[in-house]
């Protein structure tokens, strides 16, 4: 017996994946293929008119790469996340391999940003030590030039 859209393989997977689903959109077909299933289930036969993305002479094997859906539908609602789940942190963490330019850049921007805090602070004190040094020797001259 001939099925519309079914073939024949050596291994069933790939004879499946390989078939159409146009029986299903003949009753006629899909009543000769039921006559040789022991089920009293009645079938229908799909509506070739209504809207799909896949067309009926479509493998098995391309709607399984399209997962079998007709339609993603994305909606994002970040608020209603944070209601549902509530969570109490949130943490992102990022691992990184290091490699010789990372730590290259790493250690000369450590040297350049420790190199500037140090010429800072070490003017400041230089600037402080040589004020108190002038103070020191100015209050020094004035105590001789009264004495004298």
């Amino acid at each position: 017996m001939k099925i519309d859209g079914f073939s024949a393989g050596c291994m069933p997977m790939d004879s499946i994946l390989q078939s159409t689903l146009q029986c299903f959109y003949n009753q006629t077909c899909l009543n000769t293929l039921l006559s040789f299933l022991s089920t009293n289930e009645s079938f229908i036969a799909m509506n070739i008119s209504k809207y799909s993305r896949f067309k009926p002479n479509s493998t098995v094997q391309e709607i399984v790469n399209e997962l079998m859906v007709e339609e993603w539908l994305t909606n994002i609602s970040y608020e209603k996340y944070y209601a549902q789940c509530a969570p109490v942190q949130c943490t992102y963490s990022k691992l990184e391999k290091q490699d010789l330019i990372n730590v290259l850049t790493n250690i000369i921007s450590l040297h350049g940003g420790l190199t500037l805090t140090l010429r800072f602070i070490i003017t400041r004190i230089v600037r402080f030590i040589r004020r108190k040094k002038d103070n020191e020797s100015s209050s020094q001259i004035s105590c001789m030039y009264y004495t004298v």
